[in-house]
């Protein structure tokens, strides 16, 4: 799984987490590949022994939190979990909406049922299989794109690993 390379390009300083399917590429933060990442691997007894570790956990806990908020945002506007039946520029209008009514009823204290989840451990998240069939994908990028992400990645790296307590 290589990835949408159509997808557009984040604002200089944000990310796209990736999984180790996509190329270390800017504007997509890949985890470190041939360490361990899913928050199953990790325990109180078994904790990150490097700093490469330590950001797979993070980055892998990051993303299961961001696909639970995917699963419950589509689960409450049906409209995003059917077939798209609307040209794009209607599907945008449509996910640009349902995200105002979320951030309207979140900002106005408003009860809403769905959004009140017990908080999962990450022990319980998903454990996808995250390989890539294609482990040579990032010979297709620029080296100095591939440097320069590896840099990012490993300076975020450094700082987790800094202030671990």
């Amino acid at each position: 799984m290589e990835g949408n390379h159509n997808f557009p390009i984040p604002p200089v300083g944000k990310y796209y987490l990736g999984d180790s399917g996509y190329a270390l590429r800017p504007g997509f933060l890949t985890p470190y590949r041939g360490e361990r990442y899913h928050p199953d691997q990790y325990s109180t007894s078994r904790q990150p022994t490097s700093y490469k570790e330590m950001f797979n956990k993070k980055h892998s806990s990051l993303r299961s939190v961001i696909e639970r908020t995917f699963g419950i945002w589509k689960a409450k506007w049906r409209v995003l979990k059917e077939k798209p039946r609307y040209n794009i520029r209607v599907q945008q209008k449509v996910v640009a909406a349902t995200m105002a009514l979320h951030n309207f009823i979140r900002l106005s204290n408003l009860q809403d049922i769905d959004f009140e989840i017990e908080p999962v451990e990450e022990s319980d998240a998903t454990n996808e299989d995250d390989s890539s069939d294609d482990e040579n994908d990032e010979e297709n990028h620029n080296d100095a794109s591939i440097r320069y992400m590896e840099g990012i990645r490993d300076e975020i790296a450094a700082t987790l690993w800094d202030s671990r307590c």
